[in-house]
């Protein structure tokens, strides 16, 4: 089954997304929402793009800005994380958009589970002690708050799950911080990406394809702690992109494409001159 996602798309607005505040459908309150503008009277085009060469996308969002001004210009290069919640946006007129709230949260979510994967990669025992946390012998628990998100979770209890808690040693927080971030992404993931047979070169092949960009996201994530993959800031547009990993990527690579090796090869050129 090919776990690539080459056969991945998603849409973007060509004139990009505007944030409004309106009332929310879920509770009534005003929020500020992110909108296409399609029903706001700006012209409604749409492109589409694939995610083939965008290795590190995760990682971008994970070092999006949580204002609305650094949101704005991720969703305007990448469209919107769903496919949104319908809002009305002028009179009898709705369209899709989504929240900043929403925005906000899930690019807290996913830095905060790559800090975790490095940490625990990198065997960060004091860094991870801020997160993980230990009840005597009787259970260890997550504690997410320090990253600024409101999560408690109990890890392994004597009562619940006393085979997981045995196969932790008291006071260790590596290995109890491994199940939470493999907890995390299962979440994301569970229902989020479906096997499809899909066309591949003139014959049928299976892929596993995310839903929207949001569970794209978390599978590249996913593939990278799989793969034990090494990312980079290309020299260029400063992406991040895959330096390291199991599919043959070279580890001194400088630029994420072709693309940015001839825009800094003619860079360096003029500035010879």
């Amino acid at each position: 089954m090919t776990d690539r996602l080459t056969q991945f798309r998603w849409t973007a607005a060509e004139n990009g997304y505007r944030w409004i505040k309106r009332k929310s459908p879920a509770d009534g309150r005003e929020r500020w929402f992110l909108t296409d503008g399609a029903a706001l009277g700006d012209p409604h085009a749409i492109r589409e793009y694939s995610l083939a060469g965008q290795t590190g996308l995760f990682r971008n969002f994970s070092e999006t800005d949580t204002t609305k001004a650094g949101i704005r210009r991720f969703a305007n290069r990448y469209g919107l994380l769903t496919a949104g919640i319908e809002i009305e946006v002028r009179g009898p007129l709705w369209g899709l958009g989504q929240a900043f709230e929403f925005w906000s949260y899930e690019i807290k979510l996913l830095r905060h589970a790559h800090d975790l994967w490095q940490m625990a990669r990198d065997r960060d025992s004091r860094g991870l002690a801020n997160f993980i946390k230990w009840r005597g012998q009787d259970a260890v628990n997550y504690d997410a708050r320090p990253a600024g998100l409101t999560i408690l979770r109990t890890i392994a209890h004597r009562d619940t799950n006393r085979e997981l808690l045995a196969s932790f040693h008291a006071g260790d927080v590596i290995d109890p911080a491994w199940h939470q971030v493999q907890f995390a992404i299962d979440q994301k993931l569970t229902a989020a990406v479906s096997p499809r047979l899909l066309w591949d070169h003139g014959r049928l092949s299976l892929y596993y394809l995310p839903n929207d960009l949001l569970s794209a996201m978390w599978y590249q994530f996913a593939r990278a702690i799989d793969g034990d993959r090494t990312y980079q800031r290309c020299e260029n547009c400063r992406n991040w992109f895959e330096v390291r990993s199991p599919d043959g990527a070279r580890a001194d690579k400088r630029f994420c494409g072709d693309a940015c090796r001839a825009r800094a090869w003619r860079k360096a050129k003029e500035g010879t001159r």
